[in-house]
């Protein structure tokens, strides 16, 4: 295995400009900054100097370097590819970059497969093109990448439209593409995780002998079931939005979720919950968060992350937790596809219906148009999905009209169902640690308690007229 390019900067800042009234340097924080290596571990200059102009222009960096690492590790390979060829990044052509990308579609694993879909490749590949005018503008090499025919890499400009919330019309944007990259892969939708699937998951989950662990993971399992978070935003879950959302007098209480992907300045959305929901990760906060916090960290170290390796008591990284799903499903002997985005399929979906229901729509084409002429759907929308762009919610409208039945339910009904779910999946995880002696009658009496109240409140809310 190569060694990797790509390191992550924890602390640091960058000079941005000079104040002649302070008489001097201004600096940005520039925390989380990818850094890059030639596989004989010296720093490529190029490749950081780019980073730089990319941290100016805003990227994310979240978790452990967020896009801004992702684009680092687009052009690694890139970086690799000319440290191997001993050729420098001005003195590539049409035919060594062409080669490179066949290079990167024709690598396969020891099992033969693909490494990389046309897809990957596509974004790899536009992304060293950025890079490449990057170094091109950088040293004023005129001839080295672009349209013009004399160019030692020829580009082809394309236009295309992109969606922009609150434009008709959207946005036309421009890009630059290169004649080797290839064509874009059939588009594929993945249907929501199916109730077969996840009971399989659940069922291993509730097998594992560490009874932290196990409780643990079940709180991940549940968090990606009742809030439809992608797997950062879970990740990215903290102790004081769980204790807000006990504390709030909102009904239904409401519990702040990170949003990524969004284009506005919006940072987190505020989604309402089962206060059952809520009790089930209080108490693995309070049984088993707290002691391994208190055992592994200094005092007054708590990142404050919810979700915490049983190990180390680091925070989960959004790795880990696709990890722990692949590992799940491959345990469970299920053929279908179980992983974060399904879970954010099925969530969407859900709370689609839930509005159809209790609103008595009829069909498709009468819920769009209501979709685009009423503020308040739009605003509940956007807070359950974190969706900007509503036009992105039509194949999940077409998924949730054909599992309707005849019979309306109001959206009460299906968010007591949530409760009720929990509630099971509560009885089967507490049956199971009876079986195996981890816990006494006085504790189960104790966990119990402590829960019994959140469902009463989500079953008495769900009453109200």
């Amino acid at each position: 295995m190569s060694k990797q390019l790509v390191t992550r900067i924890k602390k640091v800042q960058i000079g941005d400009y000079y104040s002649p009234l302070e008489h001097k340097l201004k600096f940005v924080d520039s925390s989380d900054l990818p850094f890059l290596r030639y596989p004989n571990r010296v720093p490529c200059f190029e490749g950081n100097l780019y980073m730089k102009t990319q941290v100016n222009k805003g990227l994310s960096r979240r978790v452990k370097g967020g896009t801004l690492k992702t684009y680092a590790f687009n052009i690694s390979w890139l970086v690799r590819n000319c440290f191997a060829n001993k050729v420098k990044f001005s003195d590539l052509n049409d035919a060594r970059f062409s080669l490179f990308i066949r290079g990167l579609q024709g690598e396969r694993g020891t099992d033969g497969e693909r490494l990389r879909t046309n897809d990957q490749v596509i974004r790899i590949g536009r992304q060293c093109i950025n890079f490449l005018i990057f170094v091109r503008d950088l040293y004023e090499i005129k001839l080295f990448i672009g349209t013009d025919k004399s160019n030692a890499i020829k580009l082809t400009e394309k236009k295309s439209q992109i969606s922009i919330e609150g434009r008709s019309k959207g946005k036309e944007i421009t890009y630059y593409t290169h004649h080797s990259l290839p064509t874009s892969d059939p588009v594929k939708y993945r249907h929501p995780v199916s109730n077969d699937a996840a009971m399989a998951v659940k069922q291993v989950i509730q097998g594992e002998c560490d009874n932290g662990i196990r409780r643990r993971d079940m709180c991940i399992f549940q968090s990606l079931e009742q809030t439809g978070g992608r797997r950062t935003e879970v990740a990215m879950m903290l102790v004081k939005d769980i204790k807000n959302a006990l504390d709030s007098t909102i009904e239904p209480p409401v519990l702040r979720l990170v949003t990524l992907k969004r284009r506005d300045s919006r940072e987190f959305r505020f989604l309402p919950v089962t206060h059952f929901f809520l009790a089930v990760i209080d108490d693995y906060i309070q049984t088993y968060r707290r002691v391994i916090i208190g055992s592994k960290l200094k005092k007054n170290q708590d990142h404050g992350y919810l979700f915490i390796s049983h190990t180390t008591g680091q925070p989960l990284t959004p790795d880990t937790i696709t990890s722990k799903m692949h590992e799940w499903r491959e345990i469970s002997g299920t053929e279908e596809q179980v992983f974060a985005q399904l879970f954010r399929h099925a969530f969407i979906t859900k709370k689609l219906k839930s509005i159809i229901l209790e609103h008595d729509f009829d069909n498709k084409d009468e819920f769009r148009k209501a979709l685009l002429n009423t503020e308040r759907f739009k605003m509940i929308l956007k807070e359950w999905t974190g969706h900007t762009n509503l036009d992105s919610l039509d194949v999940y409208i077409d998924l949730a009209f054909e599992d309707i039945p005849g019979s309306k339910k109001a959206l009460d009904a299906v968010m007591l169902k949530d409760s009720v779910k929990l509630m099971q999946d509560k009885i089967d995880d507490v049956e199971a640690e009876l079986k195996k002696g981890e816990v006494t009658v006085t504790e189960v009496v104790r966990m119990f308690r402590a829960t019994l109240d959140a469902f009463k409140a989500d079953i008495e809310r769900s009453m109200t007229p």
